[in-house]
C-alpha cells in the first residue's frame, strides 16, 4: 500500500472532525475508472465529497510528478469532488486555491490545524470547528494513528517513526541550544526554520507537553540543562519588557514630535498591546485570564481600555451627533466620501453597515436613533434626496426645480423627482405617500 506513517498520522487527525473512512482509497473518476487517493471524506447526506491528498516533497517534488498530481486533481473535480492537496513546505501549490502548504516533517496536530484552517476557508467546515480543534494542543489521535501504522505498515515501521521523531527532537533540541548561547534567552521570534520546522512553535509545544505531563523524564532533565531555559511560559519577561516600551511611548506621544525613531516606536507598540488584547479574548473565551498584576498595571496607563473599538465607536458618533446638530442635515445625507472637519464619517458609515453582525445590539440602536439612519444605502440615497427636494421648497417657496438651471444639483433634483413621481404613482407603500403629500402641500398632484 502507497501510504506513510506521517500520513496515516495526520489522516488519523482529520478523521476527528471529518468524516474519513480509513479503508477507503479508491474512488471513481471522471471517466468512469478507479482512482486511487489518500483520504475520502463523504457524508451520508451527499453534501461533503471532499478527497485530501497529502503530498510530501520526496515524492512528489519533480517536474514529471507535478503534472501527474494536476491531471490527477483535474479528473477527479471533474467528478464532482473538492480536492485539497497537502504540499509539503518547499513544494509550491498546484492550484492556488484549493491547495495547502504545512511544515516538512510536521508533527500531526500541527499539520491538521493548517489544513482544518484552511478547509473552514473555503466554507467545507466552520470556523468554530477548526478553532475547538486548535484550542486542544497536541495530538487527539495518537492511539489510533498507531493502530493504523500497524496494520497497514506493520511494528517495524512504528519503531522507525519513533526513532525519527527522536532524532528530529534532538535536532530542534540542538538549534535551541544554539539560539540560547548566542542570544542568552530562550524567547526564540518566530521565523526560525530548522529543515522547515519553526523554532518558535517547537519550543511552545515542548512547554506544552510538559505542562500536561506528556514529557519523559530524560527530555525534561535536557531542556534544564539551558541556562536560561524555563518551563513557565516566558510570557512574564516578554510582558513586562513589552509593557515599559508601550508605557514609554505613550508618554512620548504627549510631545508629538514626529521623528522617524518614535514612528518606529509607535508601530512596535501598537502592535505589543494588540497582541496584548487578543491574549485576553482567548484567555477569557477559555474561563481564564491575564495575571492580576498585569491587568493593574495596563490600569495604569493613561488611556488604555481593553476595548478600543468601543471608545472609538463613541467617539465616532458624538462626531456625527455633532454634524447633525451643525448642519440641520440627517445621515441621510451623507455620501461615503464625505468628511466633516476632516473626519471620514462617509466611511464610518458604510463599515458600520458592512459589518452590522459585529456590532453589538446597544451599537445597533445608538446608530439607529442617529436622524435618517438606516441599514440600507439605496434607501439613504432617497431619503437624501427627500430631505435636498425639502430643503430646496423652504428656500424657493415651491417644489419645482428646474432641469435647465445652471447648477446641476438643481438639475439632478429635478430629474429625481420626475422620476420618483412616475416610478411611484399609483403606489401606496411609505414613500409613495411622503412624496404624494409633501407635494400636495405645494399644489401638486401626483397620481
Amino acid at each position: 500500500m502507497h501510504t506513510s506513517v506521517q500520513e496515516l498520522r495526520l489522516k488519523a487527525e482529520l478523521a476527528t472532525l471529518l468524516p474519513i473512512d480509513p479503508d477507503r482509497v479508491y474512488v471513481q473518476n471522471a471517466t468512469g475508472r478507479p482512482e486511487k487517493v489518500d483520504m475520502v471524506a463523504e457524508d451520508t447526506a451527499g453534501t461533503l465529497r471532499l478527497i485530501l491528498e497529502f503530498d510530501g516533497v520526496w515524492w512528489h517534488d519533480s517536474q514529471a510528478r507535478r503534472q501527474v498530481d494536476t491531471r490527477k486533481a483535474r479528473r477527479l473535480r471533474e467528478s464532482g469532488w473538492t480536492v485539497v492537496r497537502i504540499r509539503e513546505h518547499h513544494l509550491d501549490k498546484l492550484d492556488a486555491k484549493f491547495d495547502v502548504v504545512v511544515d516538512f516533517n510536521a508533527d500531526a496536530d500541527d499539520a491538521a490545524a493548517v489544513v482544518l484552517d484552511h478547509l473552514a476557508d473555503l466554507g467545507v467546515i466552520t470556523t468554530a470547528e477548526a478553532d475547538d480543534y486548535r484550542a486542544i494542543e497536541g495530538p487527539k489521535a495518537s492511539a489510533q494513528a498507531e493502530q493504523w501504522i500497524r496494520e497497514k505498515l506493520g511494528e517495524q515501521a512504528l519503531g522507525e517513526d519513533r526513532r525519527s521523531h527522536a532524532e528530529a527532537w534532538a535536532r530542534m533540541y540542538a538549534a535551541l541550544v544554539t539560539f540560547e548561547a548566542e542570544s542568552g534567552h530562550c524567547r526564540v521570534p518566530g521565523g526560525i526554520q530548522i529543515e522547515g520546522v519553526d523554532l518558535a512553535r517547537w519550543v511552545h509545544k515542548q512547554r506544552t507537553a510538559h505542562r500536561k505531563g506528556r514529557m519523559d523524564r530524560e527530555r525534561t532533565e535536557q531542556l534544564g540543562e539551558i541556562p536560561s531555559w524555563a518551563f513557565d511560559s516566558p510570557h512574564k519577561e516578554v510582558f513586562w519588557d513589552g509593557y515599559h516600551r508601550y508605557a514609554a511611548w505613550i508618554e512620548s506621544r504627549k510631545r508629538a514630535s514626529g521623528t522617524a525613531g518614535e514612528k518606529s516606536d509607535s508601530r512596535a507598540s501598537t502592535i505589543w498591546a494588540s497582541n496584548l488584547r487578543m491574549r485576553r479574548q482567548r484567555l477569557q473565551a477559555r474561563g481564564e485570564d491575564l495575571p492580576a498584576e498585569y491587568i493593574q498595571a495596563m490600569a495604569d496607563i493613561p488611556g488604555w481600555r481593553w476595548d478600543p473599538f468601543e471608545e472609538d465607536f463613541h467617539a465616532k458618533l458624538a462626531i456625527l451627533r455633532e454634524f447633525i446638530a451643525e448642519t440641520d442635515r440627517t445621515v441621510a445625507d451623507i455620501k461615503q466620501r464625505d468628511r466633516f472637519r476632516e473626519h471620514r464619517i462617509g466611511s464610518w458609515i458604510n463599515s458600520w453597515r458592512t459589518r452590522r453582525d459585529q456590532l453589538t445590539p446597544e451599537h445597533q440602536q445608538l446608530l439607529e436613533a442617529l436622524s435618517g439612519w438606516t441599514w440600507a444605502k439605496h434607501k439613504d440615497i432617497w431619503e437624501s434626496k427627500f430631505a435636498e427636494l425639502e430643503r430646496f421648497t423652504a428656500a424657493h417657496g415651491h417644489a419645482k426645480p428646474s432641469f435647465s438651471a445652471g447648477n446641476e444639483d438643481e438639475r439632478s433634483l429635478a430629474r429625481w423627482k420626475r422620476n420618483n413621481k412616475n416610478r411611484l404613482q399609483g403606489k401606496t407603500d411609505e414613500k409613495a405617500q411622503r412624496l404624494r403629500l409633501f407635494l400636495a402641500r405645494y399644489g401638486e398632484q401626483m397620481p
